[in-house]
């Protein structure tokens, strides 16, 4: 595991991120030309390397490489608005470099949309429609995840996108892991289902890596378009010289199993609690540690590291958190431990990247058998890798490997296999998949335009309608009993002006919207009706688009976006700014999605709906109607352009209409309707009642827990932010698993600098809390009494938070002195007691058991600071350079022993004789030879002095004397004198920055080796 005082990222900063290959096929199979080059837009929230994300951002990037390396033209939009990072551009760069041209959706420009908008999901899958409305793509792919799709699909459906076809990949809808994460909808998650689903069955194709996804989908009432199982693809396979023609795990051993990495985000549907419940069972059966990799999130409202840590608190090992780490940090992590199992024990999976990952990575893993899990692995290694998603089944599943190992598990996966078939697919859609053309018919369509005084309106109205591209027109308009002479003077004016076959006008009672439209209805004889208010224009192509949206895409009814003007302003300075879906849902009862009255219906089915209902002064007759229409199962949608322009005036129907009544409309024809009860509707109308009963048993549940505020601070924070983590590092640290929190703590800089305080908290009360292990499990003291060297590091500092002079300590019984001590700069202390005192708190410290007798601790010189263990074990007392020692506040973070063996010094005359000394350092400080002349020797205690090997040490070395450092392990050398071939003695700090050294302090170092000075 990793060391407290170090972030793991230094660690992995060193690291060579490769796999170990076995048989190899030469990835130019994988990058072969295609046959003919399209273009392709790939749209999706995800990709890997520039955003964060799971197995979509991995699919789509393995995509968009495999494309790019075969020669077709490849862009990619990313709609996560996160995307506009430094770090995001400089990864662009390299992804164009490659052949992959990235965009921002946030920073592509729609001058018809209202800037300033809040930008949900529905307005993205808007303005991506408007995007590929104006660019041409031979064939664009979409995930379904929110429904990103939805206008895009409506556009070609209808003939507006005749060239473009459009892939869906199936990697798991919004419903289907809300359901089986048992969340709670709200209305908007209602409306995104429902554009997921659309989305599908208007796609050309839908592809999807697994069977399981496609026949989840059937069942759950989508209707598939033409579709087909095919696997995707990992940038890992692209992005190396070779791929393995197997993919294989690397086996484990009997008894080799160290660690359990639990891979996946903190969900219920990820099956963390089934993870805990099996770690649990484990204890005491099997020493492991546990490493949590993936985003953090809550369980009943409860912080699942604040879950995992009330499970586990009495667990022997080790309880690593990894929240934020990308996939590649995540694989570079897991590469590094040779001990691991992965398990991913999902409760429910589509066709896990994980898995997939593991097997290229030759990882070995445990996963549940669920979903399309097991289409990736052989039938012979099934047994071996897939477990029952049950927490007893899955410890004794790890018990099992623990003690009697685990073999290669095999992938059915085949690379170059899977990016042929992508490439055949997309070629076989080209070729197969007609362009849509929008139909020719032209049948009548009458317009209903109602009125009421409101005669300038009505004529511009009326102007703007008779100006339509479409020819084929009849316009019925409904004055609803308009008082005023001079009103109907210019209705007059307008029958003589456009009268005849083509435009009539009919007069009749105040008997408001509902009632007027159904009266212009029954004298229309169109194939279609398009309803049209008075205060709208509109747009020229207005009723040639409806109509040819329709045919072509079999709509009986189309609502339209629309530009929005006030009363204030200039028709032509409206903007798009309310986005319908054209759709119905469950999220119909509550809120009108489908778009506004001007819309196109099918006459036929207007009358089998049985029109507007009509009620005197009550608004939301359209709303109404479009919700019977959408129970009666009407084929319903939105034309993605802005076809007219709708006047927002302060004055109109809907600014006077009375909410009470509008409201009751609905709730009236709901009664009448009698709608199945769905559970999505259910679900929703006991949302809050079901959260606040979850939130009262967690709540509650806290009451006779230790530390309960601190874990209902938790509650109130999301799950991976700063304020999350700084009570976490709190709760573990008052658990008593010291080692956890001060690796969780270190994972974060604003965590890191409440660490200390914590820390030095802790330590001024240890009286009130002598159960705390401040040593026992952090430095772990080796009970061998024979240990004669330990390496100590740590910080102490004064109350004045001013550097303390260590001089000895007690381990043990054992009374060991310090022979060399490096102070270490601690901003990490320093920031976080607001720079008080001197950030050079921390040490280094070599210490050698000692036959001298302990210092007086009744003099003024060293005083004793007591660190202790539990139950009295590992206690370690530090004898300080000073006279208050219980004021002093600190913390010691690794403790390790060293082998000694003394040796005699290299005899050699100080200035006229050359050694040569070559230092070979392995990665076990134990393990460090000398070769001195031609003798060979160990080489680790000789005296009072050290250096530390991460230093390049290549400007030391000549032909005579040559120091040679093989990794990065901290080498001491006591009483030692290392001679350069000048002669020249080479001090600690001279070997420490060589380079740096000023002339006054090369003279000093050479008068020292003059006198007889030791380098030391």
């Amino acid at each position: 595991m990793f060391g407290s005082t170090h972030p793991l990222e230094k660690t992995l900063s060193r690291l060579d991120f490769g796999w170990q290959l076995r048989k190899t096929r030469a990835t130019q199979q994988l990058l072969t030309r295609a046959s003919r080059e399209m273009h392709f837009c790939l749209i999706t929230e995800e990709f890997q390397g520039l955003t964060w994300g799971g197995g979509i951002g991995v699919c789509f990037a393995g995509l968009a490489k495999s494309l790019a390396s075969r020669g077709h033209k490849v862009d990619v939009v990313i709609t996560n608005d996160a995307s506009v990072s430094q770090s995001f551009k400089q990864m662009s760069a390299s992804l164009k470099d490659q052949g992959i041209i990235v965009r921002s959706l946030i920073e592509i420009k729609n001058d018809d949309i209202k800037p300033g908008l809040h930008r949900d999901h529905i307005l993205k899958s808007f303005e991506i429609s408007q995007f590929l409305l104006n660019n041409h793509y031979d064939c664009v792919h979409f995930h379904e995840y929110l429904g990103l799709g939805l206008y895009t699909t409506m556009a070609r459906h209808q003939g507006l996108l005749p060239n473009t076809i459009v892939v869906t990949q199936t990697h798991g809808s919004t419903e289907w892991v809300r359901r089986h994460n048992m969340f709670l909808p709200d209305i908007s998650i209602l409306e995104i289902e429902g554009m997921e689903r659309r989305q599908i069955e208007q796609s050309d194709f839908v592809a999807s890596p697994s069977q399981y996804m496609l026949d989840w989908y059937a069942e759950n009432g989508v209707k598939l378009p033409a579709n087909g199982l095919i696997n995707w693809l990992l940038p890992r396979w692209l992005e190396k010289t070779e791929t393995p023609v197997e993919l294989t795990t690397r086996p484990i051993a009997p008894g080799q199993l160290k660690e359990l990495i639990f891979f996946g985000r903190h969900e219920p549907r990820k099956g963390i609690e089934i993870f805990v419940e099996a770690v649990k069972r484990l204890s005491g059966k099997v020493d492991l540690d546990i490493t949590f990799l993936g985003r953090f999130d809550m369980i009943d409202r409860e912080n699942s590291v604040s879950y995992i840590l009330r499970h586990l608190r009495d667990f022997p090992g080790r309880l690593t958190f990894l929240g934020d780490y990308t996939q590649d940090r995540a694989h570079r992590l897991m590469l590094q431990r040779p001990d691991a199992l992965c398990v991913m024990p999902s409760l429910i999976e589509n066709s896990p990247c994980t898995v997939g990952e593991a097997l290229t990575l030759g990882l070995p893993f445990l996963a549940s058998d669920v979903g399309g899990t097991h289409e990736l692995i052989r039938n012979e290694s099934r047994d071996d890798a897939l477990v029952k998603p049950v927490a007893s089944a899955l410890a004794e599943k790890i018990l099992k490997i623990a003690e009697h190992g685990q073999p290669a598990v095999s992938a059915a996966l085949d690379p170059v296999q899977i990016a042929d078939r992508w490439e055949k697919l997309h070629a076989d859609l080209q070729a197969t998949i007609p362009a849509r053309v929008a139909a020719d018919d032209k049948p009548l369509v009458s317009i209903i335009v109602t009125h009421y005084e409101r005669p300038d309106l009505v004529t511009r109205a009326v102007e703007h309608l008779f100006a339509q591209t479409y020819e084929n027109i009849e316009i019925i308009l409904v004055d609803d009993g308009s008082p005023r002479s001079t009103t109907q003077a210019r209705l007059d004016e307008l029958e003589t002006k456009y009268g005849g076959e083509r435009f009539r006008v009919i007069r009749s009672a105040n008997r408001y919207l509902g009632a007027a439209r159904n009266l212009g209805a029954s004298h229309a004889r169109g194939t279609y009706l398009m309803f049209h208010d008075d205060d709208n224009i509109a747009e020229p192509q207005e009723v040639e688009t409806f109509v040819k949206a329709a045919l072509t895409g079999g709509f009986e009814i189309l609502t339209a976006q629309s530009f929005i003007f006030f009363d204030h302003d200039h028709p032509e300075l409206g903007k798009i700014e309310y986005f319908p879906i054209g759709i119905g849902g469950d999220f119909s009862f509550f809120r009108n999605r489908f778009g506004d009255a001007n819309a196109l219906i099918l006459k036929e089915t207007f009358d089998r709906v049985g029109g507007f209902s009509e009620h005197y002064g009550v608004g939301w007759e359209d709303w109404e109607f479009f919700l019977r229409a959408h129970v009666h199962g009407a084929r319903m949608g939105i034309v993605p352009v802005a076809l007219f322009r709708y006047f927002a005036s302060g004055t109109g129907m809907l600014a006077s209409g009375l909410p009470r009544l509008n409201n009751f409309r609905i709730f009236d024809a709901v009664r009448h309707m009698k709608p199945v009860l769905s559970a999505d509707l259910l679900q929703l109308a006991r949302r809050d009642e079901v959260g606040q009963q979850i939130l009262d048993r967690t709540w509650w549940g806290f009451e006779k827990m230790e530390f309960r505020d601190i874990h209902r601070k938790i509650m109130g924070f999301e799950p991976n932010s700063d304020d999350a983590l700084i009570l976490l590092v709190e709760l573990a640290f008052n658990l008593g698993r010291i080692d956890d929190a001060v690796a969780l703590g270190m994972t974060k800089t604003a965590a890191r600098r409440e660490l200390a305080k914590i820390v030095s908290a802790s330590v001024l009360n240890r009286a009130v809390r002598p159960r705390m292990p401040y040593i026992a499990e952090h430095c772990d003291v080796p009970e061998d009494d024979d240990i004669d060297a330990y390496r100590l590091s740590g910080w102490i500092a004064g109350p004045d938070m001013l550097p303390v002079q260590i001089v000895g300590a007690t381990i043990g019984d054992t009374y060991f002195r310090v022979v060399s001590l490096k102070e270490v700069v601690r901003y990490d202390v320093y920031e976080a007691y607001e720079r008080c005192g001197l950030p050079n708190v921390g040490f280094d410290a070599y210490l050698l058991a000692s036959e001298q007798p302990m210092p007086d601790t009744d003099g003024v010189g060293a005083q004793r600071m007591n660190f202790h263990g539990e139950n009295g074990k590992g206690d370690i007392t530090l004898y300080l350079q000073h006279d208050n020692p219980a004021a002093c506040v600190g913390w010691l973070e690794a403790l390790s022993d060293l082998a000694v063996c003394h040796i005699d010094r290299p005899n050699a005359p100080a200035r006229s004789a050359t050694a040569r000394l070559e230092i070979c350092v392995s990665n076990n400080p134990k393990d460090i030879v000398a070769l001195i002349g031609a003798r060979s020797m160990p080489l680790v205690a000789m005296g009072d002095g050290y250096f530390d090997a991460n230093v390049d040490m290549t400007s030391l070395s000549t032909d005579d004397a040559v120091i040679r450092l093989l990794s990065p392990t901290r080498l001491f050398i006591l009483d030692a004198v290392i001679y350069h071939a000048r002669g020249d003695v080479l001090s600690e700090r001279a070997l420490a920055s060589h380079a740096d050294i000023s002339p006054t302090d090369r003279e000093n170092e050479r008068n020292r080796a003059d006198t007889g000075v030791s380098a030391a």
